[in-house]
């Protein structure tokens, strides 16, 4: 009698054609299904245990896949993670942090470019074990990118010049800008592509400007993200504004809003706060 997978895996990306430049949001989401809770090790793109492929329609691969390699030492094993039955974990991302060929903010931000046409997104996990151990396989999405209309390439030629300034060389009038255009967009457009990655941005350039000082424009972001989360939960949007929310801990601003997990259970959001804020109450 064959044997149940315990685990499965998807990739869900916020829809299947964008234009070319737009940040392409997406994530990997790997479900416990068995009555057991099951011990995965560590679940990003920089391990070896979570493997993403990009192919283009004729096949071939585009470069790229992981952003950095983590060589982890473990004892024994290193599934460390307790999934309970029924549980989650997410990896949500942006594809051009990830694959693509050399572009304009390659250099300066690991943005790449991905050319227009038709791609296919692949993904497989394994659980610790030997090199050949089978890996759980999670179905391919299509997505097509095409040419941008003059009103997106506007946008996104501001989008390159935020972008372009090293962080080092951030200066408060830079961040004004890159702000007062994000929350521009988005009061048009609760949902613009554009949005979260300048906010991602943002942060390491405030906080290069004022080491350890937890400045009006760091609130700023939060609330801006904040915001993301609450009109984005379904999406990897949401999800990946949550991520950079919780990513260093418990967030240290007051907002009635919070916490996020009651308000967002059952949504991709919502899992990742709640699995996060529980983990901030076991610690």
């Amino acid at each position: 009698m064959p044997v149940t997978p315990p685990l499965t895996l998807k990739i869900v990306l916020t829809k299947p054609s964008f234009f070319e430049g737009e940040p392409i949001y997406g994530l990997f989401g790997l479900r416990n299904v068995s009555a057991d809770t099951v011990r995965i090790p560590p679940y990003s793109f920089n391990t070896s245990w979570l493997v993403g492929v990009l192919r283009r329609a004729d096949g071939s691969v585009v470069a790229g896949g992981r952003s950095a390699w983590v060589d982890y030492l473990c004892r024994e094993t290193c599934n460390g993670d307790p999934v309970a039955p029924g549980g989650v974990r997410y990896f949500p991302f942006v594809l051009q942090e990830y694959w693509g060929e050399v572009g304009p903010l390659s250099h300066a931000k690991q943005y790449h470019d991905l050319k227009t046409g038709s791609y296919a997104l692949e993904g497989s996990f394994r659980l610790d074990g030997p090199e050949g151990s089978t890996p759980f396989v999670a179905s391919r999405v299509a997505l097509r990118i095409r040419r941008r209309r003059p009103a997106e390439d506007t946008a996104y030629q501001q989008f390159v010049r935020l972008g372009a300034v090293d962080v080092r060389s951030w200066t408060v009038g830079v961040l004004d800008s890159a702000l007062a255009w994000t929350s521009g967009r988005l009061a048009v457009d609760s949902a613009d592509p554009f949005a979260l990655q300048i906010l991602i941005w943002s942060e390491p350039g405030t906080r290069a400007m004022r080491p350890g000082v937890e400045t009006p424009e760091l609130v700023r972001i939060f609330e801006l993200e904040l915001a993301i989360v609450e009109t984005q939960p379904t999406s990897p949007v949401g999800a990946l504004a949550v991520e950079y929310l919780y990513g260093g801990g418990p967030p240290k601003f007051r907002d009635p809003r919070l916490p996020l997990c009651p308000t967002l259970v059952g949504t991709l959001a919502g899992d990742i706060a709640c699995e996060r804020e529980a983990r901030f109450a076991r610690n």
